[in-house]
């Protein structure tokens, strides 16, 4: 058997489904284990769930969220680095301006863009703040 490095997890909680597969592929792509969730009560459900692999990083995609702050609470107690992507509206309420995010990107954006912060995150080249960050 191979000595082979343990991938980091991804999880990518997203409710459309070929937005989150597109991501989960391109991040499968460049060495991650990516999971995708279609939910934030799916993810934490996983998170609870003894044989399902923990998250190094999480990706939440807040467009068609329904936001409930327990369950936001909940998957920054995980406490792990967590990006958020949305677009005007959603960085616009008030529920997101309360928690600290390591990455906010706003529309529009790419996979690939997003894969990119992932992989910065990762190496720890973005610092955790509460401000958009500028990914273009």
């Amino acid at each position: 058997m191979k000595n082979e490095q343990k991938k980091p997890v991804i999880w990518i909680i997203n409710n459309q489904h070929w937005p989150r597969a597109l991501l989960r592929a391109e991040l499968i792509e460049r060495g991650f284990d990516a999971v995708g969730y279609i939910n934030i009560a799916h993810a934490l459900w996983a998170y609870r769930h003894p044989l399902i692999e923990k998250p190094n990083m999480i990706v939440l995609e807040l467009r068609d969220l329904t936001l409930k702050r327990n369950e936001l609470e909940l998957l920054f107690q995980i406490g792990v680095p967590i990006i958020a992507l949305g677009g005007t509206a959603e960085f616009n309420e008030r529920l997101i301006g309360e928690f600290t995010w390591t990455a906010m990107m706003r529309r529009p954006f790419t996979i690939g863009a997003i894969a990119d912060v992932v992989e910065e995150c990762m190496q720890g080249r973005i610092r955790k703040n509460n401000e958009q960050q500028d990914t273009d």
